[in-house]
């Protein structure tokens, strides 16, 4: 289920865009052990007026959702910071100081997949 929610306030062209997504994905398959088939990846982008980092308008950020399922550990969370942070600064040209990656743990019960929750799929 690990499912990525990446915001920047700039719009990349759809090579960048592209190269992001494969490079999110391939993170969290190598971090995480995670099923190629269960990653999900969707990027957005903010205007650069809609961004604000202390008090600056139009400051390069990079704000990472990740949600997964209970069971990864603190290690395997690191290693994707490391990871997310440095394909992030390779692809999406920002600061490593400016990229910031959030864990949302959900449980099973709140997880649904194809109408049905993750607890009854046996997940």
């Amino acid at each position: 289920m690990p499912m990525l929610q990446a915001f920047f306030n700039r719009d990349y062209p759809s090579p960048v865009r592209a190269e992001l997504c494969a490079a999110y994905t391939r993170c969290i398959v190598e971090a995480l052990d995670a099923p190629l088939a269960q990653v999900r990846v969707l990027l957005a982008s903010q205007p650069a007026d809609s961004v604000s980092v202390g008090g600056r308008v139009g400051e390069g950020i990079s704000l990472l959702h990740i949600y997964l399922m209970p069971g990864r550990t603190d290690e395997q969370k690191a290693l994707l910071i490391g990871a997310l942070t440095a394909a992030t600064s390779r692809w999406g040209e920002v600061p490593a100081a400016s990229v910031r990656v959030l864990f949302h743990d959900m449980p099973k019960a709140n997880v649904g997949i194809g109408g049905i929750t993750a607890v009854a799929l046996g997940r």
